[in-house]
Order: C-alpha cells, then structure tokens, then sequence
C-alpha cells in the first residue's frame, strides 16, 4: 500500500489536502482510490473544514478511545476555532480554550449488515462536541461528547433533541442516540509526560457510565540531548463498550470501529522508543500485547514487535515505515496459533 499526501493553498484563506491511496491485493491488482480530500477555509478566528478527513481525539499512542483514524475517513463538516483563545471571566482560570464541532453520516447500508433480528439505522448521524483548555503550560485536558444518532426511520422529535440536551438517557425502547462521554488530559513534568483518558458509554444521573480508560508515560529524554524517548502505555475496555441495543452493528463506520480497535473488554500493553536522528529523520522499536474480547475463554492474543523508521529524501517530502512480525494466540476463538509478517509505507509530500 502507498499512500501520498498533497497539502497547498488557494489565496490567504483557503488550503486544499489530497491523499490517494494505492493498494495491491494478492492477484497484484492496483486499486487507486482517494483516502482523504478536504478543503480549509475561515472567517476570522473560526475555521471550518468540509469533505472526508482522519479525525482523532485524545491522548493515546496506540489508539483513541471515541474517535480515531484507524477507521475509514469520515466525510463531514467541521467548525473549530483557529488558534486557542484565553478564557475570561470567573473561569479564567482555566487558561485558554478551543472549540471543536463536527457532523458527518454513516453509510447506508448499516441495516442490511446487521444480524437477523437484530437493530439498525442506514445514515445515522455521527454529532461530535469537544472543548480544549490549558490552564498551564504543565496541563491540559479536553471533554468531549459524541453521539451516534437518529438514521432513517429514527429520527429526533423535539423532545428527543431537549433530551439529548440535558443528557437524559431514555429507556431502551425510546432511545434514539448512543453516546461515549468522557475526558483527557496530559501533565508535562521536567523530563516526564503523564496522560489518559477516561471515557464512559450510556448514563446514570447525568454521569457516563460503562467505563473505558487509557494511562500513558511518556520520557521525552532518554539521553541527555534528547535524541531518545520512550512511551509506555496501558488501556482497557469494558464488556459493554462499543455496543448498543438499538444500533447493533456498534460504535463502527464501514465494518471499522470508529475508536480504539481493540473493540470491547479488551486490554492493550505497549512500550515504544524513537531515535531522531539529524536531517528529520528516526528510527523506533515497539512491542505491543493485545487481549481482544475477554469474556471468551480463548480469547485471542495478539503480540506484536515492529521496527518503525522515517526518511527524508528531500526538502517536503518524506517516507514512513515499518516492518515487523505478529503472533496469534487463540486465531479464530481456536487453540489454533498463527504469525505473520507485515511492513507498511507511507509517503508525504507537503508543499
């Protein structure tokens, strides 16, 4: 798979962003299709964004518990404020804020793939709110709420709207949206980074319920002259995440979940280090520990250790990659193991 990105301007006010993708299969048939296009305009301070693009939000290495580009770019518009603006007021205390609102639709044929006798909505909206603030240069964090919601044939009444408002949770005959509700944060301490984010499905008493959590370190200075760094991460998920009862083909988008693909009761272990070298370019290492789907009793285990690099053959243009091996324990919920070898480049060309 290859993949290229073209950034560039139209005027003062207006950018453009192009991304094909190029993918061969095992017959080596090509496939040439647009991953991302997009176009950037604004009015002041706020900008806004129309046409498909990767968003992701939160604070994890290895993934995103709500919102993450692991999943098929999501064709939407979005409205966000340019550049973080102070806070005034009683609250100024919470330093300077920014404000992210975003609306696409899923795809159509969501009822159709879902299994018989069950629920689902052919172009469930997808509603997403986050604030940002940094109260210091030593801690920020951001709350966020995005919801799954109506589709055709379950579209919000007036009611349904002041409910989803105030955040009643209707019963599960009435509901009409599935929420993750939550927050993050990050604290930089002098050669020490923490972070996390803690994000609940459903409610009770106006407080997310059915928790999932993500906990991080991260060391931006292994030697002395910061040419080494090291993540260590952890993150969970419980038996109810990412389902629902009325939209029963899950928090996904086009059969990809749309967070943490690790998907539901699972656990994730991680440790990475990076090595900058000079003229922009690194090399890194990983090793990563997946259990997916806990509750089975032979769960699948993924265990993963990669080699991972970045080249910079010229001024804008740039190559990424890695190469690395997977094993399977538990393949297919069997005692049957598996392995396999995987490597990936990404090109990027910026202008």
């Amino acid at each position: 798979m290859i993949i290229c990105r073209h950034d560039g301007n139209i005027g003062h006010q207006t950018a453009i962003s192009v991304t094909p993708r190029l993918s061969f299969n095992d017959d080596d048939d090509a496939k040439l299709k647009l991953e991302e296009g997009y176009i950037k305009t604004k009015t002041g301070i706020v900008e806004y964004t129309a046409g498909r693009e990767a968003m992701s939000y939160g604070q994890g290495k290895t993934g995103k518990l709500v919102l993450d580009h692991t999943m098929k770019p999501l064709t939407a518009v979005q409205v966000h404020l340019e550049d973080d603006v102070p806070v005034g007021g009683f609250f100024r205390f919470l330093g300077k804020q920014n404000y992210h609102v975003f609306y696409g639709q899923l795809e159509g044929d969501r009822e159709d793939r879902v299994k018989s006798g069950h629920t689902d909505y052919d172009h469930a909206g997808l509603l997403g709110l986050r604030a940002d603030f940094t109260p210091s240069k030593a801690f920020t964090f951001g709350l966020m709420r995005v919801s799954m919601l109506g589709g055709d044939g379950n579209g919000l009444s007036k009611s349904d709207w002041r409910h989803w408002a105030t955040g009643h949770n209707d019963d599960a005959g009435e509901d009409r949206w599935n929420d993750i509700a939550g927050g993050d944060f990050r604290v930089r301490l002098p050669g020490v980074q923490f972070y996390g984010e803690v994000y609940g499905e459903d409610a009770g008493g106006l407080q997310p319920t059915e928790r999932g959590y993500r906990f991080g370190t991260y060391l931006p200075q292994l030697t002395k002259d910061g040419s080494w760094d090291m993540t260590l991460e952890y993150a969970s998920t419980n038996p109810f995440w990412y389902v629902h009862q009325k939209y029963q083909n899950g928090w996904t988008y086009s059969d990809d979940i749309i967070g943490d693909a690790m998907g539901n009761n699972a656990r994730k272990y991680y440790a990475g280090v990076n090595h900058y070298l000079p003229g922009e370019n690194q090399i890194g290492a990983y090793f990563m520990r997946t259990e997916f789907d806990r509750s089975t009793l032979s769960h699948p285990s993924v265990y993963e250790a990669a080699l991972t690099g970045r080249v910079k053959l010229q001024d804008h243009f740039f190559i990424d990659g890695s190469l690395g091996l997977a094993k399977i324990e538990h393949a297919d919920y069997t005692q049957r193991k598996d392995k396999d070898v995987f490597a990936t480049a990404t090109a990027r060309w910026q202008y």
